[in-house]
């Protein structure tokens, strides 16, 4: 954690296996606020996390990670005026409730992920991939994704999805990659999605070349909507399958009257 315009920087070498496990005891109770202390309570546990306010926040991951119970993730990065910077090439594996493999916030600056590790999550509304921003931010989110994402269950009717970008600020959103991304869901799991962007002010570009499947009620492929933006969709793999009632291949849409949406498949 840095304070003022102080900076983070981590780097986790290879041969490291990191353990959380948020349904241990020590983990029980109200969140503690003073996170000096060995535990913090059942709020957002990580494999690694790391905190800027206005300095720029780098972390760079090669451990194997395994976080298990509501809240327990693999990744997690806070941004403030700064940019955040995580690259990851670890395996990542969560079984909780909202237990997402890479968690990533800024409320002001640019956010940029590079993953080229194995992400599996079993939990509910466990995401694989999820990055946001406040509606202030002025920074670009972009995610680039060249490992396999498997995500959700059958037995969830909360789904999950692999990669997840909300932008709610100024600046584009870019999704690219060849990573192959499967998502699990029953005939009510909502909320399955390979890829979905939000994104309030500009524009969206997802570039991607891995194989997509989505199961779910109403779930998606690739989804992207913009509210002041253009909106450009290339899909340059060999296979989106969705499966249920109101699934989709490709959903794009804008809700500018001067926009434009281009998707090529």
């Amino acid at each position: 954690k840095a304070t003022g315009s102080g900076e983070t920087n981590v780097n986790v070498g290879s041969g490291v296996s990191i353990l959380v496990n948020n349904d241990d005891a020590l983990s029980a109770g109200l969140p503690i606020i003073d996170d000096t202390l060995p535990t913090a309570g059942i709020g957002n546990h990580a494999g690694v996390h790391t905190r800027a306010v206005n300095g720029n926040t780098t972390l760079i991951n090669a451990a194997n990670v395994q976080s298990i119970g509501m809240n327990a993730f693999g990744l997690f990065t806070e941004g403030g005026t700064g940019n955040t910077r995580l690259t990851n090439s670890g395996t990542l594996t969560t079984s909780g409730l909202n237990g997402f493999g890479i968690r990533s916030f800024s409320s002001v600056g640019s956010i940029a992920i590079v993953n080229n590790g194995a992400i599996t999550t079993t939990g509910g509304a466990a995401h694989g991939i999820y990055a946001n921003d406040n509606v202030g931010g002025s920074g670009s989110i972009s995610v680039e994704n060249n490992a396999a994402i498997n995500v959700g269950s059958t037995a969830n009717t909360a789904g999950s999805r692999a990669i997840y970008v909300i932008k709610r600020g100024t600046g584009d959103v870019t999704v690219t990659g060849s990573g192959n991304l499967n998502v699990l869901g029953g005939l009510n799991t909502t909320r399955a999605y390979a890829i979905i962007v939000s994104a309030e002010n500009n524009n969206v570009l997802i570039d991607y070349s891995g194989d997509l499947f989505a199961s779910g009620f109403g779930a998606g492929g690739i989804r992207v909507d913009s509210t002041g933006g253009n909106v450009q969709v290339n899909y340059r793999g060999d296979r989106i399958e969705t499966l249920h009632s109101n699934a989709n291949g490709i959903y794009a849409s804008t809700q500018s009257p001067t926009g434009t949406v281009n998707v090529n498949a």
